[in-house]
């Protein structure tokens, strides 16, 4: 019978040392899946960043082109466009108004 118990006891170790195998396999892949998910939510981030810079450069070129299509109105003597800038151009702080201190379209 001693030679029995000492076959459990080693079937017992087995055991324990498989499922400390385990153990150390699930902390592993756990792991890595967390540096997956990390890695994908900054690829998430810098494309979300890239989208903002984009429309950003987006909504200055409309106002660039806007801006010029309504100088280039008043100077060609729209007298709508002249009186719209002229009340556009009232409404701008004191600070603002030195930028266009003596400009005329």
């Amino acid at each position: 019978m001693v030679g029995r118990n000492k076959g459990v006891k080693s079937i017992d170790q087995k055991i324990e040392a498989a499922k400390e195998r385990e153990k150390e396999l699930v902390a592993q892949v756990r792991a890595r899946e967390r540096e997956k998910i990390a890695k994908l939510k900054a690829k998430r981030q810098a494309a979300e960043a890239r989208a903002r810079i984009a429309e950003r450069k987006l909504d200055t070129r409309r106002k660039i082109m806007l801006g010029g299509a309504l100088i280039g109105q008043a100077r060609a003597g729209n007298p709508l466009v002249k009186d719209c800038l002229a009340a556009l151009l009232a409404g701008f702080s004191d600070r603002e108004k030195l930028l266009f201190e003596g400009w005329t379209p």
